[in-house]
């Protein structure tokens, strides 16, 4: 079984990141943000 990556592409600035890589960081960042919220709520 191999994990997937998990971390956001990051575009430079002569190298902009594509469509697909775009897409998929709003997928992560959906994702992250439920998880952060509710880490965030357990640390108060």
């Amino acid at each position: 079984m191999k994990l997937k990556s998990r971390i956001m592409h990051k575009g430079t600035r002569g190298h902009e990141i594509t469509e697909r890589q775009q897409r998929i960081n709003i997928t992560m960042s959906k994702t992250r943000y439920k998880v952060e919220r509710t880490f965030g709520s357990m640390h108060r």
